[in-house]
């Protein structure tokens, strides 16, 4: 799990890994496969290349369920989870 990972670092340089399908980590930015490899196109022009964290967004074109999809805890864990009977007695 990387919060055990992260707990257990150093002080000194760090080198960050994505995680990867299947358990497997991704080798370090430089020597990832297809690194270079443009997977879609915003509508605005820009290409953007894999791995980048850039979401595909309306108007992208290309291949974008290759793209780079990460998630986060942005909002926190959610802790009340009613069942659908509840949350509409809620509204």
């Amino acid at each position: 799990m990387l919060s055990n990972r992260l707990a257990g670092a150093s002080s000194g340089p760090a080198e960050f890994h994505v995680p990867f399908v299947g358990g497997r980590w991704l080798p370090p930015a430089g020597k990832r496969p297809g690194e270079g490899d443009t997977v879609f196109t915003r509508a605005d022009g820009v290409q953007v290349r894999r791995y980048y964290n850039s979401s595909p967004l309306a108007g992208c074109e290309g291949r974008v369920r290759e793209a780079a999809l990460y998630a986060a805890a942005g909002v926190g864990p959610g802790g009340d989870l009613p069942s659908a009977a509840d949350l509409v007695k809620r509204l």
